[in-house]
């Protein structure tokens, strides 16, 4: 109150020297009534500005409260890490977002190294970071992995910016940890199916060999069958030529015997002797030729075996006989891999391979043998083999029957242990899936963001990108093919910064495209895109070849910001009407901020304030001093808010009462 009535004295004062040189020397005559009256409208007046100036300074607290919960939600609440750090990369501020990120409680990060926090082997990239951000005082980005209080690895993009002091730098903190999971899982993915790929071209060229070579001994088996007919017609024409001169002989004999009994005699002789040489010689040539035809067909199991060795399975003949028993006639070595069993095992009995057949899977096995001996059609089944030790495998066979002279089925077929692909496959389905859920994850999260992916084929000029950059400005997919269609809508005093921004990345003057501008929408109005990209392929000889980017819709951001400009500058007026002054105090760091009406209520310079606590405790009037600091230090512990009235000496001597209303955070 008696601050106001010392104001009400100085404005009545000014006003008597402005009535005095208005009146020009010359004396109102004015009378007594007519005094009072004056004297009465003047007392109104003054009242009217009295509740104006409680009016403006009422409007004013409420918009520096609204202003400050507004800027408290926007920087506390947001999804990304704010951070301050100075030049040290020590934490000055922070919000809630960037202290989970690095697992701990806000207040305990202050002060704290950032460094600290990143990863050794990218640690380098941000200490380049901060050095070029102090230097070049332009914004700069990088990726980085934190390490936060619990040993979790986070992948960070890092954009940076020094304030315009210089002494202190921005930091924003995105948490790209999600897309470098997806980015690394799709790489594996791709690798594991180039792999299984070359592997399956590999096993079907030599299924491929395998099956020439054994066309090429069916046709020597065939070639070598024929001559052997060929001999065999020739051995009994040679034997029914022997038959006819024995007959011949027995006619001339019978013929001597009339001439002499012991000719005969001796004659007959004679043929026995020849038909026993004859018989012998004859059973020497088939022996001949059976050890022949058993040296060639050894010669041909041999090569099958060597063959049948080299493929991924085993070979075999498998018999079904009429009474319902079987055997493996033939098996090559590596039935020993797929039943656990030798050839010998099974030759006469293949109740050993029947054995090892999953329970689960015995009884089909056993109707697709039955059905494939029924209708003569080829055997194709997949089916497990579960061993002793408790080894599950996959087998997968293929097979064709024919029907023999006795009745019984025989099979000439492969098998293979199909355990690998079937895992292979199973793992290529659940790759897919997990691209297909991080895909999902990533077109939600763009979604959610606004935001939306494109590419440009620099050489030609087309582009590619999501069809939510498109509906975001109203405007159809199909229209937009070039770059050129969507350049031609950004607004005329954005568009050269825009296209030089672009010019000066392809030049490699800077890391990646980045730029705010303004785009006009199928409404007519325009809004704001934040687009950042980089060239992602270049040629030989150093020309980019292909960029891709994002996209973002900030318009509601900027025009958050627009608000808040607004609601600054009319608190900035607000506060210079009302003659209020606004302050800041970080106790931690013992640091006091002060505005310019602040050195004005207090009656000192800026350069004669060096901004602690102290150095405002000793301009306070001495009786004031205890209290005022007792009502500083329980608003600090929480025990009551701050809202206080205290005097200060100005430096000319002269005393003023103040009083002071602070939120302690």
């Amino acid at each position: 109150m008696t601050e106001r009535k010392d104001n009400i004295a100085i404005l009545r004062q000014k006003a008597e020297e402005l009535l005095k040189r208005r009146s020009s020397g010359k004396a109102l005559q004015l009378s007594e009534i007519e005094m009072l009256k004056l004297i009465h409208e003047l007392d109104v007046h003054q009242i009217e500005l009295e509740m104006q100036n409680e009016e403006l300074l009422h409007a004013k607290e409420q918009l520096a409260k609204t202003a400050t919960d507004k800027y408290a939600e926007l920087y506390d609440f947001a999804p990304s890490g704010y951070f301050t750090l100075s030049k040290e990369g020590k934490i000055i501020e922070l919000n809630l977002s960037g202290a989970s990120m690095l697992g701990k409680e806000r207040l305990l990060l202050r002060n704290s190294r950032f460094g600290f926090f990143v990863s050794d082997n990218t640690r380098p990239i941000f200490n380049l970071l901060l050095e070029k951000v102090f230097s070049s005082k332009t914004k700069e980005t990088c990726e980085v992995t934190i390490i936060n209080n619990d040993n979790f690895p986070i992948h960070v993009f890092l954009t940076a910016i020094a304030i315009e002091k210089g002494d202190q730098c921005l930091l924003t903190v995105v948490d790209i940890t999600g897309l470098k999971k997806a980015e690394q899982e799709l790489i594996i993915a791709n690798k594991e199916l180039v792999f299984q790929n070359h592997e399956k071209t590999k096993r079907a060229d030599e299924l491929i060999i395998a099956n020439k070579e054994l066309a090429f001994q069916n046709q020597e088996k065939v070639k070598r069958a024929a001559e052997l007919i060929i001999a065999n017609k020739e051995l009994v024409f040679q034997n029914q030529e022997k038959t006819k001169r024995a007959d011949e002989l027995i006619i001339a004999n019978k013929e001597l015997a009339f001439q002499n009994q012991e000719k005969v005699k001796r004659a007959a002789e004679l043929i026995i002797a020849n038909k026993e040489i004859a018989i012998q010689t004859e059973l020497n040539i088939a022996n001949t030729e059976k050890v022949k035809l058993a040296e060639l067909y050894r010669q041909a199991l041999g090569q099958l075996n060597k063959i049948a060795n080299l493929l991924p399975g085993v070979v075999y003949q498998y018999l079904l006989r009429p009474d319902g028993t079987s055997c493996f006639p033939y098996a090559s070595e590596a039935i020993r891999e797929i039943y656990r069993v030798s050839p010998d095992e099974v030759r006469e009995d293949a109740s050993g391979v029947f054995a090892y057949i999953h329970p689960d899977d015995l009884a089909g096995v056993a109707a697709s043998i039955q059905a494939s001996a029924q209708t003569l059609t080829l055997w194709q089944h997949e089916y497990r083999v579960k061993f002793s030790d408790g080894t599950i495998r996959s087998l997968y066979g293929n097979s064709l029957p024919q029907r023999e002279a006795d009745g019984s089925v025989l099979w000439h077929g492969f098998i293979t242990d199909v355990t690998d692909r079937l895992n292979a496959e199973k793992a290529a389905r659940q790759a897919d899936r997990l691209l297909r859920e991080n895909n999902s994850r990533i077109d939600l999260a763009m979604q959610v963001a606004n935001m939306a992916w494109w590419e440009m084929d620099v050489a030609t000029g087309n582009v590619t990108f999501d069809k939510r950059k498109t509906d975001m400005l109203g405007y159809s997919h199909e229209k937009f093919t070039h770059y050129k269609d969507f350049t031609v809508l950004i607004h005329l005093e954005d568009y050269d910064r825009v296209m030089d921004t672009m010019r000066r990345h392809f030049m490699g003057k800077v890391d990646k495209y980045e730029v705010e501008y303004r785009i006009l929408t199928k409404s007519g109005k325009y809004k704001w895109f934040y687009d950042i990209g980089s060239v992602v392929s270049w040629d030989s000889g150093g020309v980019p070849l292909y960029v891709r980017g994002l996209v973002l819709d900030i318009t509601d951001r900027k025009q958050m910001e627009e608000d808040l400009k607004l609601v600054s500058v009319r608190l900035e007026l607000a506060v210079r009407a009302g003659g209020v002054g606004v302050w800041d105090y970080d106790i931690v760091n013992n640091l006091l901020v002060w505005d310019d009406q602040m050195f004005a209520i207090y009656g000192i310079n800026r350069t004669d304030f060096i901004g602690v606590y102290e150095v405002w405790q000793n301009g306070v009037h001495p009786d004031d001093k205890e209290h005022s600091d007792n009502e500083t230090q329980m608003a600090i512990r929480g025990e009551k808010e701050y809202d206080t009235e205290f005097r200060v000496i100005w430096p000319d001597g002269s005393v003023h009462h103040i009083r002071a209303i602070a939120v302690v955070q």
